[in-house]
């Protein structure tokens, strides 16, 4: 490493260039010829860092960071997070699989704890850009059971399918209830629900995803107030579940049919076992702890889903209506469970036996 001084200033000037903090400017030695002026960059800036995720693994994730343009005349030194504003930074060096890609100027590391995080890049010159925050809310990965793809929605809503299963458009728990959805071969629609702990306060529902099958969070904690969602409680080592994504119907051959713009089917517990039984996949009827664990989930983002009693699932005549009819979704969005309230006459698995009303199904694992 050459050092130059400058001993008119006194600055000491590194290759890397050196802070002058109370004149809040950086030296730059390496791109002025001898006997020039040396060239002064200011401090204060607009630029941000950019925090992403590019692949979502359930119990960990992805995150891209790169500046906020391009920017072809610096690179990335190196890459700090903290989670509070009291903790000191930290070099992301020190997570998991850290790499930096000189040819896309982009850092990736892997998150293995939830929290959130606040990511800011310093580039070659000293320069320090504003930082990126970004909820990083880990979960059990979902399960695809045979005869089962996963699928999603592009922004024009068409239905994708999802060719591999760390695509980060299939799912997301960090930002918003984007929950994986997967159709079986017969053309049901399924929503997978993580395992998760919860907390009722008087104004206030939480929700903390477990880390794999425990009753700890994904941070290996143990919460105080929390205690696992009761629909878990019935199998120790359930990741989470499938549940049909409409209410389920009935298709023309009298089979059971969990797809959109359907009647809801009005039925009764003992047809219903019939029914059941004749199904290709191992499936249930849905029970009311499962029904519960999907509003306490909508109840944690402040969801409100529409109380109209719609009798076509998905609150529309059409294969599509759904799309557009999130108010009926538990999410809020097209990735939900819908027509939960709808239909307050829904049968549970545990409903009495001469009971007549509306089922919803979910998978066995």
């Amino acid at each position: 490493m050459n050092v130059i001084i400058n001993f008119y200033t006194g600055n000491v000037i590194e290759k890397n260039g050196i802070r002058d903090i109370t004149n809040k400017v950086i030296h730059r030695q390496y791109d002025t010829n001898l006997g020039d002026k040396l060239v002064t960059v200011s401090l204060n800036n607009n630029l941000e860092t950019v925090a992403e995720i590019v692949e979502n693994m359930g119990l960990s994730q992805r995150i891209k960071i790169s500046f906020n343009q391009n920017d072809a005349t610096t690179n990335i030194s190196e890459v700090y997070y903290y989670t509070d504003e009291i903790e000191n930074s930290k070099s992301c060096t020190e997570l998991q699989d850290y790499i930096y890609l000189r040819d896309e100027n982009a850092v990736y590391f892997t998150i293995t704890k939830s929290g959130s995080y606040n990511f800011f890049i310093r580039d070659i010159n000293h320069r320090e850009y504003k930082a990126a925050q970004i909820q990083i809310s880990l979960c059990n990965k979902p399960i695809l059971l045979d005869e089962m793809i996963g699928i999603y929605w592009d922004e024009e809503g068409n239905e994708k399918v999802v060719e591999n299963e760390n695509n980060p458009l299939w799912y997301n728990y960090s930002s918003c209830l984007k929950f994986a959805n997967a159709k079986t071969i017969d053309g049901n629609y399924w929503v997978w629900i993580p395992r998760f702990l919860y907390n009722i306060t008087e104004d206030t529902t939480s929700i903390q995803y477990t880390i794999e099958t425990t009753n700890k969070n994904t941070q290996n904690k143990t919460l105080t107030g929390y205690k696992l969602q009761e629909s878990f409680k019935e199998n120790d080592n359930l990741y989470g579940f499938w549940v049909s994504k409409f209410q389920a119907n009935e298709d023309y051959n009298g089979n059971i049919s969990s797809r959109p713009g359907q009647t809801l089917t009005i039925i009764t517990m003992k047809d219903v076992d019939k029914k059941l039984k004749n199904y290709k996949l191992d499936v249930n009827l849905m029970s009311k702890q499962q029904r519960d664990a999907m509003i306490l989930m909508a109840n944690s983002e402040n969801i409100d889903i529409s109380n109209n009693l719609v009798h076509y699932a998905g609150g529309g005549v059409t294969k599509n209506d759904y799309i557009l009819n999130t108010r009926y979704s538990s999410t809020g969005n097209v990735y939900g469970v819908y027509d939960l309230i709808t239909s307050e006459n829904e049968l549970f698995s545990d409903s009495n036996v001469s009971d007549a009303g509306r089922y919803r199904l979910v998978l066995n694992k």
